[in-house]
């Protein structure tokens, strides 16, 4: 009997909704930093699995697509200071997250024609910004599962040597991609609507 009672637990009915992020970003009305020319640039950030052999391959690629980086710091992981050591190697410029109110990075992610994400939030930020971007794997399910159920139609790289191509093909389907990421954002949020709708018919 406790076994049965045991899969009846197991069997109880569930839901899958994205991060509750996706309800909580409105546009910025103000861009709180400007990157010169940004239309040259391709906005990076690494995510907590990043280290300087794969940060020196993505600026790579970047540089091979003919396009220019800027770091966006998330902070944790040991992140900003390895990005930090790399950017000034490099000339690369460097923005720290912590200088914007975390929930309104959406002007300056508009200011960019692409990207190359770690962060399962900055992806989130990025598709409300329709700014189309190359994801990059995680130390969690988060990202990919995500990704999938918001169809985001560019699934994370499996090693650098993808980013080129990934770029590549943003550079030459930005104006659909950003399109996919604004339905990716609004798919998003219509879980969490379904999500909200059912927890309010509990109460």
């Amino acid at each position: 009997m406790g076994m049965l009672r045991s899969a009846q637990i197991l069997l109880a009915k569930s839901m899958m909704t994205a991060d509750l992020a996706f309800m909580a970003l409105q546009p910025d009305t103000i861009i709180k930093a400007m990157i010169l020319d940004a239309s040259d640039y391709v906005v990076v950030t690494g995510g907590v699995l990043i280290n300087e052999e794969g940060l020196n391959q993505i600026f790579d690629a970047v540089q091979n697509a003919g396009l220019r980086s800027v770091y966006f710091s998330v902070g944790d992981g040991g992140e900003t200071d390895l990005a930090r050591r790399i950017c000034a190697e490099r000339n690369i410029p460097m923005v720290d997250a912590y200088e914007y109110a975390i929930t309104k990075p959406i002007s300056f992610l508009q200011q960019f024609p692409l990207a190359i994400s770690g962060r399962h939030h900055v992806n989130v930020f990025l598709m409300r910004a329709g700014v189309p971007f190359v994801p990059l794997p995680s130390n969690t399910w988060k990202v990919e599962e995500t990704l999938k159920l918001v169809k985001y139609p560019i699934q994370p790289v499996k090693s650098y040597t993808e980013i080129l191509p990934a770029l590549q093909q943003i550079q030459e389907n930005r104006e659909k991609l950003s399109q996919s990421c604004h339905r990716s954002f609004l798919a998003g949020e219509a879980s969490l609507n379904d999500l909200i709708g059912k927890i309010a018919a509990c109460i």
